[in-house]
């Protein structure tokens, strides 16, 4: 409607169509430009071999619907110039169109298609029609040639084909990431979707093994989290203090024994119920005494303040801390030459020192002993089943009563095994 200070009033003609539109009901309907877009279905075509994709689909039904069919396909070189200019405006090298007329692979087409699109030469052919249609120019023309710089604005473009465009406000509103801003550019898929068993379940080609299998699979295409990021608040060392860090000896930047004991203190203050912690190299077949010393130091002193940290949260009366390996070593030296092994020690089961803390468990107690060489048990033997039994007693369970049936009979997790170690117990 003309606004009144253009003293521009309707016609007659124009007021008796206004009013046939208002008695007719005033139906009024958005331009399509502000409509959402709908999937439309795949028209029907007789050539049904022919179409290699959705789009193919709706190509053949109108080259149909006007008696014409499709062009021969192209041969490869063809093809390859079509695309480079299509895509770049520049023309293929001869290594080029050599090298795609020669790759025999089924994806060759997507790929080169991909590479045109990653090319900087695609966001300068492209950017040329925007431009046009702003009718930009690098100098001013006419009869003076004064300094223009709006050559920022041309770039500017150019890096945006080049980029893609981020998500419209109505998808990404409200929505909070690791590391990118909202408005970071769209990226395509980097692997091409097919179908695949009787289920039709699109996989990428980069499981063709899984592809195998799909239909003994079920995909959940629609899952969701509350987290969008690795446990952030929890990862963050770096919110510990100065003394903090240096009682572990922690890094915060760098992976170690001493990180993983202090991520485990900040994982049960969040609640976590269960925390593994897993060093591995003690297996000492050879130079026992340089294994030892350098595992020792990598794992004593952060172990130590795992506990002392629990303790000053107070936290360490509820967490019951087990420090062990799955054996011991022997008392006597194991030496191969063939193996290229000197002054280690071989696996030694009869017997082997574990430590507890917290949790139940007695403080400032030595339970059992060994003869002098370290060889067998003499003194209050503790078989892993009893261990297990009264990690389950201080969990709260009774390991006689914690079953569950196996081929017909009922199965305890520490079989028909395992007393619980009552000296040991707070």
């Amino acid at each position: 409607m003309p606004p009144p200070e253009t003293k521009k009033p309707l016609t007659a003609e124009e007021k008796e169509v206004l009013q046939r539109w208002i008695s007719e009901g005033a139906e009024y309907k958005a331009h399509w430009a502000f409509l959402p877009p709908k999937q439309s279905p795949l028209p029907k075509v007789r050539d049904k071999a022919w179409p290699q994709n959705d789009i193919d689909s709706f190509v053949l039904a109108r080259l149909e619907k006007e008696g014409l069919k499709p062009s021969p396909r192209a041969d490869k070189y063809t093809l390859v110039r079509r695309v480079y200019l299509d895509l770049t405006g520049l023309p293929p090298t001869p290594a080029e169109a050599d090298a795609f007329a020669n790759d025999g692979s089924t994806n060759a087409f997507e790929r080169l298609v991909d590479r045109l699109l990653a090319s900087s030469h695609y966001g300068e052919r492209w950017a040329r029609r925007w431009l046009d249609l702003a009718r930009y120019a690098d100098t001013n023309g006419y009869e003076k040639d004064r300094e223009r710089s709006i050559w920022p604005w041309r770039d500017w473009v150019i890096n945006s084909l080049n980029a893609g465009k981020p998500l419209p406000p109505s998808v990404i509103a409200g929505q909070r990431y690791a590391f990118i801003r909202p408005a970071a550019a769209v990226l395509g898929p980097q692997f091409k979707f097919s179908k695949h068993g009787q289920s039709g379940a699109e996989l990428s080609e980069a499981l063709p093994h899984l592809a195998g299998v799909v239909d003994e699979i079920c995909l959940i295409k629609s899952m969701r989290t509350d987290q969008f990021n690795h446990a952030p608040d929890l990862m963050d060392l770096k919110q510990e203090s100065k003394e903090t860090l240096e009682m572990y000896g922690c890094d915060p930047d760098k992976p170690s024994f001493a990180r993983a004991c202090l991520l485990a203190r900040r994982m049960i203050e969040r609640g976590m119920r269960f925390v593994n912690i897993y060093d591995e190299g003690w297996d000492a077949h050879s130079d026992v005494l340089g294994n030892s010393k350098d595992n020792c130091g990598k794992t004593d002193k952060a172990s130590a303040a795992l506990v002392k940290d629990l303790k000053q949260r107070g936290l360490l009366d509820e967490t019951l801390v087990i420090w062990g390996g799955e054996f011991g070593r022997t008392p006597m030296v194991e030496s191969n030459a063939a193996l290229g092994r000197s002054l280690g020690r071989d696996h030694h089961p009869q017997a082997f020192t574990v430590w507890l803390a917290g949790g139940g468990i007695k403080a400032g107690l030595t339970h059992g002993a060994t003869d002098e060489m370290g060889f067998h048990v003499v003194q209050d033997e503790v078989h892993v089943h009893d261990l297990q039994a009264t990690i389950l007693h201080c969990l709260g369970f009774d390991h006689e009563r914690l079953t569950y049936t196996y081929q017909g009979r009922q199965f305890r997790l520490t079989d028909v095994h395992g007393q619980v170690v009552e000296k040991i117990l707070a």
